[in-house]
């Protein structure tokens, strides 16, 4: 059985949420809200999606697989798109001499140079389309 005040349990759960999110700022995390707390108390793994996130502060793509079938359905349209599209939307997938290199994409699934090529630039014309609408830069 347990008797509290109410108004210490309503200072107490704010404040606590306060000093968690003001001691995970300083060490670099940056927490959206509450329930990030309660869902992280669960966690037993945590994957993340990008090198260089947490330990540079800078997302950095380290290596890239893809599966040819998977992205095949999308390669017809991708023609069209780098057909009519104005160059803009799609010259973030073709390369450019000043450009950082990208790291290789390895394909899984034999396909012909030519191929293989056009689906790597898809998928990296694909991947930077799904980042840019995302909630962090």
């Amino acid at each position: 059985l347990m008797i509290a005040c109410p108004c210490a349990m309503g200072l107490a759960t704010p404040m606590a949420v306060m000093v968690a999110t003001g001691v995970a700022a300083k060490r670099g995390c940056l927490v959206k809200s509450a329930a990030a707390f309660e869902t992280a108390a669960k966690l037993h793994a945590i994957v993340l999606d990008k090198t260089g996130t947490i330990t540079q502060g800078s997302p950095s793509i380290q290596a890239a697989v893809l599966s040819a079938d998977a992205l095949a359905p999308l390669l017809e349209a991708w023609r069209q798109l780098r057909k009519t599209a104005p160059p803009k939307v799609v010259g973030q997938a073709m390369p450019r001499e000043d450009a950082v290199r990208a790291p290789a994409v390895t394909v899984l699934g034999a396909r012909p140079k030519e191929v293989e090529q056009e689906l790597q630039a898809c998928f990296w014309w694909l991947l930077g389309t799904l980042e840019s609408a995302s909630d962090h830069p």
